[in-house]
């Protein structure tokens, strides 16, 4: 299955239709050397909020098994822009459901360079969560490259099961970027 994509002049793309060493013979798969999205996110040492949000809902399993993903990555930095109380209110035992939730939407199940989004028509490409029926919005139209509202400071880390994007803000799913709506 792929992810479907559509720009901005109504062209419809499917994920395959990026440049994709995940799919190619060239990709990360075949190099086994490459750590994996978490051994990443654990070594880059800006994620530990991250990090212990997916152990807090069950998820770094989950992702080490995951192949051919995106992750946008929030930084410590960017939960700190959270107001206090509702990060502590995420973390807790009854909120594990909302939590896995509000992370399963940074992460894709489809493979995607984010910076080919600049070279499709349109310059913006909408693409699957791992919450269903939503989606987030990779934007190449402005001076930065953004998801939704968040800016991507580092992008297309290549790990052995999937692409990393380094994101400045929280991705919130009740805030959807406009491309998004009416999406299905």
């Amino acid at each position: 299955m792929m992810a479907a994509v559509e720009s901005r002049q109504g062209g419809r793309h499917d994920a395959a239709d990026f440049r994709n060493p995940l799919r190619s013979g060239s990709g990360p798969r075949l190099q086994s050397k490459l750590p994996s999205m978490i051994e990443t996110l654990r070594e880059m040492k800006q994620f530990t909020i991250f990090l212990k949000a997916l152990a807090a809902v069950g998820m770094i399993e989950l992702l080490e098994k995951t192949e051919d993903c995106t992750v946008f990555a929030p930084t410590d930095e960017a939960f700190g822009k959270l107001p206090p109380e509702k990060l502590e209110d995420l973390m807790k035992e009854e909120n594990k459901e909302s939590l896995g939730l509000l992370l399963s939407y940074h992460i894709s199940p489809f493979p995607m360079q984010v910076s080919e989004v600049a070279k499709v028509k349109g310059r913006y490409a909408v693409l699957r969560t791992g919450v269903p029926g939503a989606y987030v919005t990779v934007d190449a139209r402005g001076a930065k490259l953004k998801v939704n509202k968040a800016t991507i400071t580092s992008s297309d880390i290549v790990t052995s099961n999937g692409y990393l994007q380094v994101i400045d803000a929280v991705l919130d799913q009740k805030d959807p970027y406009p491309e998004t709506r009416g999406c299905r």
